[in-house]
């Protein structure tokens, strides 16, 4: 989810048949792509804004291809630069300049998806995926990938340094994270975590555990929102609030740049988590593009754990990370209707071609949210997430949150990671909730 400083621009894909040739022989798939699969969209063009900066090489490359594929006249893409997407889309419908397709946060699909999201309840692929967004009885997006959240570590450095055989189970409170931190400490790893200093990182990922981890629902989730606003639960001595932040401390204190935490670099804890000078980091999967750009062990292990707190035996948030089809795309009713259609089109291709199935998985290294894409993941982070949602121990992202909740508590964060006032960091976040909670109704 890493939305790196890019400039804005709209890249027009060009045909590519060479990257295409071979596509319709005999390969031992059942839906091969190639010729047969052109919709005769010649005169159409799609464009679609909001595309994962760490798969932007793989989706162009698709991009060109799929242009050829499906004999379109061209595939644009534009991308957001600093802006978020919740603010660059509310620019681009008043201004009446949106894209075919927008790939959103599940928060912006309720944003804006009652009002200019098409139908897609039709599509085939519905069926085969329990990830898609409904607003009403309308089914307002098409689920991209499934993204989980936690404690991204590197087990072969633990190994390294303790000379003990790690398992993230074995870790079941905070209790046991910081004698483990204390150890790699006592071993040579001088500060084994790091947090990232990025709103998007603190505001989105991290501080919502405390919301969503009341009792690990979504309705839940929004019930209690509405209780710190209407003063029924107070939020800065509540139990779950404190537990999270004192995990949040415990990583504070470990952290590579626990002396100027703004200054964390992202890039550079990667590089940092990629050859073993960190063994923690709160993140997701889509983290590890970013890792392995440094990884030179490729024998090197990692996963996701959770992030644990020293609560009860039994609490879920020991053993479960978050998660959900964080990103969702949907096509703008203000297009077309050949533009409408060409742009299912090319969902369907997504969700049941072998092409589109091989460049979800095998290509961009994501988490495919359909039951009908049994290929395997590659990259560490995605196979943990995946035997998470196999094992049963990923609970639901809770998606309702305002567009600018990342940048306001995202900021307010911020300002904690180099104060460490706890207190003032719950005035604000009810404070925040107490302009916005009409929003989540």
């Amino acid at each position: 989810m890493k939305n790196k400083k890019v400039l804005s621009v709209l890249l027009a894909a060009a045909m590519a048949a060479t990257l295409v040739a071979g596509c319709g022989s005999d390969d031992g798939k059942d839906n091969a792509s190639g010729d047969s699969g052109k919709t005769g969209s010649g005169d159409v063009t799609l464009s679609i804004v909001g595309i994962k900066s760490e798969i932007y090489d793989q989706w162009e490359a698709m991009q060109e291809e799929y242009t050829d594929i499906a004999g379109l006249k061209g595939f644009e893409m534009q991308v957001t630069g600093d802006e978020t997407i919740y603010s660059y889309m509310q620019k681009a419908y008043a201004a009446g300049n949106e894209t075919v397709l927008a790939m959103f946060d599940p928060t912006n699909v309720y944003d804006f998806g009652e009002q200019y999201a098409v139908d897609l309840s039709g599509e085939s692929w519905v069926k085969d995926t329990d990830w898609a967004i409904s607003i009403g009885d309308k089914v307002a997006s098409f689920p991209f990938c499934i993204e989980g959240r936690g404690i991204v570590y590197n087990k072969t450095a633990i190994e390294k340094v303790t000379g003990e055989t790690f398992d993230p189970k074995s870790i079941t409170s905070l209790a046991d994270f910081t004698a483990l931190c204390d150890k790699l400490v006592a071993g040579g790893m001088k500060s084994p975590a790091a947090i990232a200093q990025e709103d998007w990182s603190l505001g989105a990922h991290l501080f919502t555990l405390a919301y969503e981890q009341q009792d690990f629902t979504e309705e839940g989730t929004s019930a209690f929102i509405h209780e710190i606003v209407d003063g029924t639960k107070d939020f800065a001595t509540n139990e779950r609030y404190n537990s999270v932040m004192d995990t949040v401390d415990a990583l504070r204190k470990y952290n590579i740049y626990a002396n100027d935490p703004l200054s964390a670099d992202y890039d550079m804890i990667a590089s940092y988590m990629a050859d073993g000078t960190i063994a923690f980091w709160f993140n997701g999967n889509w983290a590890w593009p970013n890792i392995s750009e440094y990884v030179t062990d490729e024998s090197a292990e990692f996963g996701i754990m959770p992030l644990v707190q020293d609560t009860s035996a039994d609490d879920k948030a020991n053993s479960m990370i978050s998660g959900t089809a964080t990103k969702q795309i949907i096509i703008n009713n203000t297009a077309s209707e050949a533009e409408q259609q060409a742009a299912k089109d090319f969902l369907t291709w997504l969700a049941e071609d072998d092409a589109g199935k091989s460049f979800l998985v095998e290509k961009a290294n994501l988490v495919s949210p359909f039951n009908n894409n049994t290929l395997e993941n590659s990259d560490p982070l995605s196979v943990s997430v995946k035997q998470h949602v196999a094992d049963g121990t990923m609970y639901p992202t809770w998606n309702r949150a305002p567009g600018d909740h990342l940048t306001v508590v995202g900021g307010a964060m911020q300002k904690y990671l180099a104060d460490g006032n706890r207190d003032a960091l719950a005035s604000s976040v009810v404070d925040y909730w107490t302009k916005n909670v009409d929003k989540i109704d």
